[in-house]
């Protein structure tokens, strides 16, 4: 006869055998014997092969579920075994932590286990009770009464019924906790951490039951709720570790790779939402924290000239970076590389600043930054980077990639000293120094002096300094408002009949830095006329030419031709006066203008002659032993260059 073909109706003493055939009942045997029940044999569950969540009942099958022997009528006792054999849950794990109370390997007696027939019978609720029977590969054994750990394989079911595939539970947490920054120790998330944020980048530890069938782990919003783009990883995955028996899983940093969840603020909430074969975690909301990872910012730039920040509302640059984990963002910190000092603090959220995970922009149109923020040439480690801070490390943009903080320069004046003082006014010598005020100058990168109309005079170059805001060909940087042009620059060296010009406002000087150019008004100061004081050779032979004049006696004689004069800068003389001696009247005062000289007079192209037609000349000035030439400037009016004296004849 098959096992279990009997069922406990059949168990007493002195029971005989009768067999039926297609005829007729046979006579009962002669022999007598006993019938017992045995040991219970379960045959199968409704989770062979499948998670078992032990908070649910569970249906039995098999047979020897009840018995007529006293003591040990009804199964009322299990174990839970590993697929080694070994007890996990009995009557001694009765903690849930194993050192305390260990295994006796004697099963645990069960309340409400109701028995339906020898053949099924249901596990109540909590059967077992706590945690030390979840994992992998567990096998149910049954009892009907109770045994010495030395003879328990006396009275439990044998170990031939399929196993589960797991013993699990809703999934509970209990703590959740980070490997700390050194790497050697984990701290509390909530509860104890400094903290409170779960940092993506960082080795997640989490605590708790029901953890060995985990399907997914979610992060949610505070009220529970997923995200427009759910934030979660699924199981199996290279990056998680679970601990067979389901109390705790450790994620690998940067496992969540997603920065959906990300904020910048503690306050900001979340919680772990987890999913496993029998359930999902309840809402707790003394488990929530904040979501960040360490901020990197890996480039610095977004502007229309390379390492120049045009900080303008109207036509400045997008300031950008670059990087990762930027959404923990607090503040943006313009500083110096060279110190840590903020000239300028963006502090978020704030109008105009948008933010991802992998990028910062700062819309100038939006938000102003300060001029405080303003750099200039000559200060290489005060040129800027970004220091980003949080709630982690603070972390800065490439001191590579450091960068000038400026806006379009913007005049104030042009200083208003005249005449031979050298600088700007409605005249400019350009012998001297000039110092030209504004805002925007600290980057300037070239002076010109322009036509009235404010184009470039062909030929004739700015000027430009060195690196360091001085040298150059004769501009100095002094500060983000103040520029000096050198007297006698050298860029103007060569080409001074070019700067030349004796119209008023026939001149206007243009500023061009990266962030962009002005130039002055067509008004007042400015626009001017440029010279330089003309000067004459060194003797009166080299000074005087021409058909009418012999160098021998140092007479010029105008019946014999027109009377050449020789020098440098003519092309800024504006007034040629004929003088006797040292008279205070002229014989002959000629205003004139290089570039459209007057009848009888003209200039050659490099400034280094005037040629006097003798037809010009006066009788005045004819016959004299003191005959003098004075030249004048608009800006050296009153200030003559006067000639040597010499012998005129007709």
């Amino acid at each position: 006869l098959p096992a279990g073909t009997i069922s406990d109706a059949g168990e007493g003493t002195e029971r005989q055998v009768r067999v039926w055939n297609s005829v007729g009942a046979g006579v009962k045997s002669v022999q007598k014997f006993k019938i017992e029940t045995g040991r219970p044999v379960i045959t199968s569950t409704d989770a062979d092969g499948q998670a078992w969540d032990r908070a649910q009942t569970l249906t039995v099958r098999g047979y020897g579920f009840k018995s007529k022997t006293t003591g040990e009528t009804l199964v009322a006792l299990l174990r839970v075994d590993d697929s080694s054999g070994a007890s996990k849950f009995d009557d001694g794990t009765t903690s849930e932590t194993p050192s305390a109370t260990p295994a006796t390997g004697i099963p645990k007696a069960v309340t409400g286990i109701v028995v339906v027939s020898d053949r099924q019978l249901v596990l109540p609720i909590n059967a077992v009770n706590n945690r030390r029977a979840d994992g992998s590969n567990r096998r149910l054994r049954l009892a009907r009464k109770t045994e010495t750990a030395s003879n328990v394989d006396k009275v439990l079911s044998l170990p031939t019924n399929p196993l589960f595939a797991a013993v699990t539970t809703k999934p509970l947490v209990s703590t959740l906790a980070q490997l700390t920054s050194g790497g050697v120790a984990f701290e509390n998330i909530v509860g104890g951490s400094p903290t409170g944020a779960f940092k993506r980048d960082r080795i997640l530890e989490i605590n708790g039951t029901g953890l060995n069938t985990l399907t997914t782990i979610e992060v949610v919003q505070q009220d529970g709720s997923s995200f427009a783009n759910p934030v979660f990883i699924q199981l199996p995955n290279a990056g998680v570790t679970v601990q067979d028996d389901g109390t705790r899983i450790q994620v690998a940093s940067g496992t969540f790779a997603s920065s959906e969840a990300d904020v910048r603020s503690l306050a900001t909430k979340r919680g772990f939402k987890l999913y496993n074969a029998v359930g999902v975690t309840d809402l707790d909301s003394t488990l929530q924290f904040a979501v960040n990872t360490q901020p990197v910012v890996d480039a610095v730039g977004g502007f229309a000239v390379a390492g120049y920040f045009n900080r303008d509302k109207t036509v400045g640059d997008d300031l950008v970076l670059l990087g990762s984990g930027l959404k923990a963002v607090q503040t943006l910190v313009l500083r110096p590389s060279g110190t840590d000092t903020a000239q300028e603090t963006i502090t978020l959220p704030a109008p105009g600043v948008t933010v991802t995970d992998t990028q910062i922009t700062v819309d100038t149109q939006s938000f102003q930054i300060g001029s405080a923020a303003d750099t200039i040439i000559d200060a290489d480690n005060f040129r800027k980077i970004v220091k980003v801070t949080s709630e982690r490390d603070a972390a800065t943009s490439p001191v590579a990639q450091r960068f000038a903080v400026g806006a379009p320069p913007v005049w104030w004046t042009i200083r208003d000293t005249f005449q031979l003082t050298g600088a700007f006014g409605n005249h400019y010598v350009h012998t001297t120094g000039v110092t030209l005020a504004g805002t925007g100058f600290g980057h300037i990168s070239l002076l010109e002096i322009v036509d009235i109309n404010g184009n470039t005079i062909v030929g004739l170059p700015g000027l430009v300094t060195g690196p360091t805001g001085t040298g150059g060909t004769g501009l100095t940087v002094s500060n983000a408002t103040q520029v000096i042009a050198a007297g006698n620059a050298t860029g103007w060296s060569l080409t001074t009949h070019l700067l030349d010009s004796v119209v008023a406002g026939s001149r206007r000087v243009r500023i061009t830095t990266p962030f962009g150019k002005v130039t002055s008004s067509a008004t007042g100061a400015g626009s001017f006329t440029v010279s330089g004081k003309p000067a004459l050779l060194a003797t009166a032979q080299a000074t005087f030419a021409g058909g009418g004049y012999s160098g021998g006696t140092n007479t010029y004689d105008a019946s014999e031709g027109d009377l050449y004069i020789n020098g440098t800068g003519f092309r800024g003389v504006s007034r040629i006066r004929l003088n006797v001696g040292g008279a205070a009247t002229p014989v002959l005062d000629l205003a004139v203008d290089p570039a459209n000289p007057p009848n009888g007079v003209s200039f050659s192209a490099d400034g280094t002659r005037i040629i006097i037609d003798d037809a010009i000349i006066p009788a005045g000035w004819i016959g004299i032993f003191t005959a003098r030439i004075i030249l004048s400037t608009p800006a050296t009016i009153g200030v003559d260059n006067n000639s040597t004296e010499i012998t005129t004849q007709n």
